[in-house]
């Protein structure tokens, strides 16, 4: 067994192996034959990664290509100040409020693609204030980034619980339109054409209520939002199946080269 530590050198404060150190390496070496039947198996699990990584890749764009291919050629109809009962953006000064537990507290990386990324959610302890009401979100309220990479936007799911939104963000309460036409909508190229033309002449990107109120919505029957919002789902729901999938995947491959270099495959 070489001793790591003691192949340290000092000059870069880097850890560093001699060429000497490493040529005393001793690694398995089983028959060729074997070398091969091990080398199939983990292509085969390899393979199978690749496959499903593949179809997310398709999933991730197929929803927008439903949108296009459902309304592409919708007609604009009133802007979208004419279907907004409650328009609002989040305000400053929240991170005194951070903590380890608590409120969902919303940012700009957690919205993109009508979804709603937990990933990396923030929590705070939210004062009981008029501020905090104003800013708290609701399950079907649309979430849209209106500064920096404008357009992102996100569905509230029903179950998030308590939330908040920072700085960054805008809420859209729109209840004659289906949350997930809008929000699809806006992050569409149509959509961000619009809201690009809106932020048109401004110093920096920043969008302000009434730039949001003048864009263009397509005139949408409800019952064809409907549509588009149940085939959104069934995506979605798809998707969380691969990602799930995939990640058993990456366990079994992992495991197998384990027990590759352990000679027990």
């Amino acid at each position: 067994m070489v001793d790591y530590a003691a192949t340290r050198t000092t000059g870069a404060n880097l850890p560093r192996l001699s060429p000497a150190t490493l040529a005393t390496f001793k690694v398995p070496l089983p028959r060729i034959a074997e070398q091969r039947r091990i080398a199939a198996i983990l292509d085969q699990a390899d393979a199978t990664r690749t496959k499903r990584r593949q179809i997310l890749t398709h999933l991730d764009t197929l929803t927008q290509s439903t949108f296009h291919a459902m309304f592409g050629d919708a007609e604009d109809g009133q802007p979208l100040g004419e279907h907004l009962a409650f328009l609002t953006s989040g305000s400053r000064g929240w991170a005194k409020y951070y903590a380890d537990s608590g409120s969902v507290f919303i940012r700009i990386q957690n919205v993109r693609g009508a979804t709603l990324d937990r990933s990396d959610l923030a929590f705070v302890d939210a004062p009981d204030n008029a501020e905090a009401r104003r800013t708290q979100v609701q399950p079907g309220d649309v979430l849209l980034s209106i500064t920096a990479d404008l357009g992102r936007t996100a569905v509230v799911p029903d179950d998030l619980g308590k939330a908040y939104i920072s700085q960054h963000l805008a809420i859209l309460r729109a209840p004659r339109l289906a949350p997930l036409f809008l929000a699809h909508y806006l992050e569409s190229t149509r959509g961000r054409a619009s809201l690009m033309h809106e932020n048109r002449g401004q110093t920096k990107d920043g969008l302000n209520f009434e730039n949001i109120r003048s864009v263009c919505v397509p005139d949408v029957p409800v019952e064809r939002q409907a549509e588009f919002a149940r085939r959104a789902h069934a995506i979605a729901a798809h998707r969380d199946e691969v990602v799930r999938a995939l990640a058993v995947d990456d366990e079994l491959f992992a495991s197998l080269q384990a027990r590759a270099f352990r000679g027990e495959l």
